[in-house]
């Protein structure tokens, strides 16, 4: 709706004799709208705008909570899914193992802080021991442009450029979406001369090239050492990298 000094000047304009078109060329106001105010109308209200790609109500990606985005997008390129429902309407779902419930609860909070206009929920797969976060919406397909047929490592997985900028900023995010999702932290076992060693380390499976280097990038952001184990398998193994990790990188359970 337009503000009251608008109608209010029309008004004058209008009361001065000037017609439906020279007042709205004065004003700037458009032409219906100072006709339907000169007959005591109610202003027409602007269609509300929507995304070219998905039809669905216009978002900006820019706007997000970036620091939970940056968490919620480690999570898909790990164990998430998007697929196509009814209308438009896409659905993401983000899978837990079911021994771990908070974990499972902090994903759909970091879903609603993503997406506050869509509610997320939770539910237990009914054969496997999962717990499933999802939320439906249009916007996911541009929200998580990875999206595609087939699984990811199949597929190439390259970051848009607004997402590269969001990394940028929350490197630790995406480790951290990444460790929770397809990541484990354990404890090496070394003995030397008869006495045992415990080391902590945290280990990173994929089979997709591309995630395991955007893992790897991300890494190298945060100036954490690693080494690669085999051809699916990333490690963080030295001690004040491991320390690094667990100050941003909670326990799963």
């Amino acid at each position: 709706m337009r503000p009251p000094h608008q109608r209010a000047e029309v008004a004058k304009l209008l009361a001065s004799g000037m017609s439906d078109g020279a007042a709205a060329h004065a004003s700037g106001i458009p032409r219906a709208t100072v006709r339907d105010w000169r007959r005591g109308g109610v202003e027409r209200e602007a269609p509300t705008p929507t995304c070219p790609r998905c039809g669905g109500a216009q978002h900006d990606p820019l706007a997000l909570d970036r620091r939970a985005y940056a968490y919620l997008l480690g999570l898909y390129l790990g164990d998430g899914h998007v697929v196509a429902t009814r209308r438009g309407v896409y659905r993401l779902r983000i899978y837990v193992d079911g021994r771990h419930p908070r974990l499972a609860q902090r994903v759909v909070e970091t879903m609603q802080l993503v997406l506050p206009s869509s509610r997320a929920g939770l539910i237990r797969h009914h054969t496997d021991h999962m717990l499933v976060a999802s939320q439906y919406a249009k916007c996911w397909p541009c929200l998580l442009p990875q999206h595609g047929e087939g699984v990811k490592h199949e597929r190439p997985i390259i970051l848009d450029g607004w997402q590269d900028g969001i990394v940028d900023e929350h490197p630790d995010q995406l480790v951290r979406g990444l460790l929770h999702s397809d990541g484990w932290r354990g404890t090496n076992r070394v003995v030397v001369n008869g006495k045992t060693y415990n080391y902590g380390r945290y280990q990173f499976s994929n089979r997709s090239d591309d995630i395991r280097g955007l893992f790897c990038a991300a890494l190298d952001r945060l100036d954490i050492p690693w080494r690669r184990m085999n051809r699916w398998n990333i490690s963080v193994a030295r001690g004040s990298a491991v320390a690094t990790l667990d100050a941003f990188v909670e326990p799963k359970d």
